[in-house]
C-alpha cells in the first residue's frame, strides 16, 4: 500500500500543473453510453474537468502556502483515512473490499459513485421516505465531488492495481456514474429501505 505521503505528493504536482491551465488533465474521454439521456444531469456531468480540480485543490489544501478553511477539514479527513487503512478488518468490508482489489476502472467507478451516493444519504432518518429538497441536494456537485474525491483518495492509497497518478481518470469515471445512475439509485434506495444503510456499515464516510 501506498503511503499518503506520496499520494499527496503526486497530487499536489498535478495539480500545480493544471491550475495554471484551470483544467484538470485526462486522457479518457467519456463515451456516449456514460452519458445521462437527462438533460440536466448530463449538464452536471459536463462539468467533470472543473469538479475534479477542485477536488484535488481540496486534499492538497494542507499543503498549499496559504491556510484555507479546507485545511483542517483534510487533516481530519486524513487522519481518519490513516486509521481506517490502518485497520485490516476494513480490508474485508463487503462494501470497501473492491476498492482494494479490482482491477476494472469501469467497476472501481461504479462502486465509488455508490459510496459516494450513501454519503449524500446516510444521515437520513428514514431512509425510505427522502424528501424532495434532500434528493435534489444529492446532485450539488459541491457535495458529490467531495465524496467521490474522498473515495478516489482511499482507493488509489489502497489499491495496488491502480496507478498512483490515475486521480483524474478514475474521478471522471465516478463522476459520470454517478450522474448517469443517479434516478435509478434514488428508487433503489426506496425500495431497499433500512437493508440499504445496512449494506454500507463500517464504510469509510459512514
Amino acid at each position: 500500500m501506498r503511503t499518503i505521503d506520496e499520494l499527496d505528493d503526486v497530487l499536489l504536482e498535478e495539480y500545480y500543473f493544471e491550475s495554471s491551465f484551470k483544467d484538470c488533465y485526462t486522457t479518457y474521454m467519456p463515451t456516449s453510453d456514460e452519458v445521462s439521456d437527462m438533460p440536466e444531469l448530463a449538464e452536471l456531468q459536463s462539468q467533470y474537468a472543473y469538479w475534479c480540480l477542485k477536488s484535488k485543490e481540496k486534499l492538497c489544501s494542507d499543503s498549499l502556502p496559504n491556510e484555507t478553511p479546507d485545511s483542517n477539514f483534510v487533516l481530519l479527513i486524513k487522519d481518519h483515512i490513516s486509521s481506517y487503512k490502518a485497520n485490516p478488518a476494513n480490508q474485508i468490508n463487503p462494501a470497501m473490499k473492491w476498492l482494494y482489489s479490482l482491477t476494472d476502472m469501469t467497476m472501481l467507478s461504479q462502486q465509488i459513485s455508490m459510496l459516494a451516493m450513501h454519503s449524500q444519504f446516510k444521515n437520513q432518518p428514514d431512509i425510505s421516505i427522502i424528501d424532495e429538497h434532500t434528493q435534489w441536494e444529492s446532485l450539488n456537485p459541491i457535495t458529490v465531488s467531495i465524496g467521490i474525491a474522498i473515495y478516489t483518495y482511499y482507493t488509489i492509497l489502497v489499491n495496488p492495481s491502480i496507478k498512483i497518478n490515475t486521480f483524474n481518470a478514475l474521478f471522471i469515471r465516478s463522476w459520470y456514474c454517478y450522474y448517469k445512475n443517479w434516478m435509478a439509485r434514488c428508487l433503489m434506495i426506496r425500495m431497499n429501505g433500512s437493508n440499504w444503510r445496512l449494506q454500507f456499515k463500517g464504510v469509510l464516510l459512514e
